[in-house]
């Protein structure tokens, strides 16, 4: 079954016919695609979405990180101490 449609029109300045055309041509589709689309994903708040995926991606990212400064700190702290070790097994060789 297919979905009832209207139509729609507006007019818009030469600024954002400029940025409209911008986004086309960056796209490939038409101008008039363009604008429906832009309409449609503010509708659907679908940049909100894909933001929010983002950010909850880079949550992760940045716990992995954090994981991995943890691990070079107690790696760190550990060569230190066998380091220290060897300095004291060597000095009493002496």
């Amino acid at each position: 079954m297919k979905k009832e449609t209207s139509t729609v029109s507006f007019r818009l300045d030469s600024h954002y016919i400029g940025k409209l055309q911008q986004q086309a041509e960056k796209h490939g589709i038409s101008i008039h695609e363009q604008a429906r689309r832009t309409v449609i994903d503010d509708l659907d708040d679908r940049k909100g979405e894909e933001t929010l995926e983002q950010l909850s991606a880079l949550k992760g990212e940045v716990t992995k990180i954090q994981s991995l400064e943890k691990s070079v700190v107690d790696l760190r702290a550990d060569l230190a101490e066998a380091v220290d070790w060897i300095i004291k097994r060597l000095s009493s060789q002496k």
